[in-house]
């Protein structure tokens, strides 16, 4: 698409690209990760590795573009990397906190707050409860409310919509993104 007979020009355009697109950039990051920290650490990562790489991009794409096919990338190695990690975890906190079809696993709303299989060690027990805890507060408060609201409550999402003053599509992508954090928060405290 684009041919740079001079490194001026292609230097130019990325730099306005990220000038341009950096906020782009983050919050697609920020929605992936669940972390603003992580988010802004990749971002960064990605915006380096694709100016060394610079040399390599043939203006098959925009240069946008580009660079986020690299965030993507960086994205997934993060992941990738965080799987990796997990495998060496005492337990897998997706499987104790969310059932196969995503939603949360019963034994975590039962009577008594986020109870753990009676398994487990009280020490165990209130190491993972300290975490969630930890995680829960770090969410924004509306989401904290809405989480606790449909899973510790057990409330409607019509009396959630009229409690928080949000739409029934906000409360699901609210859930959603919010378990999405949990379990990235989780995962990067339980190491």
């Amino acid at each position: 698409m684009t041919n740079y007979p001079q490194d001026i020009d292609i230097k130019l355009d990325f730099k306005n690209v990220i000038l341009n697109s950096y906020k782009k950039f983050y919050t697609h990051a920020c929605i992936q990760l669940g972390c603003k920290e992580t988010a802004k650490d990749i971002v960064q990562e990605s915006i380096l590795t694709a100016y060394e790489k610079l040399h390599q991009f043939e203006g098959k794409s925009s240069l946008e573009t580009w660079i986020f096919a690299i965030l993507n990338n960086k994205i997934l190695q993060h992941f990738r990397s965080k799987q990796r990690e997990q495998k060496h975890l005492d337990f897998d906190s997706e499987k104790l906190l969310f059932n196969k079809n995503g939603s949360w696993n019963k034994k975590w709303v039962s009577e008594s707050l986020f109870e753990i299989e009676q398994k487990e060690s009280q020490e165990e027990k209130n190491k993972i409860w300290k975490f969630l805890v930890d995680c829960l507060n770090a969410l924004k408060e509306q989401h904290k409310q809405i989480v606790l609201f449909k899973f510790y409550f057990n409330k409607s999402t019509r009396q959630i919509c009229e409690e928080c003053n949000v739409s029934e599509d906000n409360v699901w992508q609210i859930i959603h993104r919010s378990k999405l954090q949990l379990k990235v928060c989780l995962q990067s405290k339980i190491k």
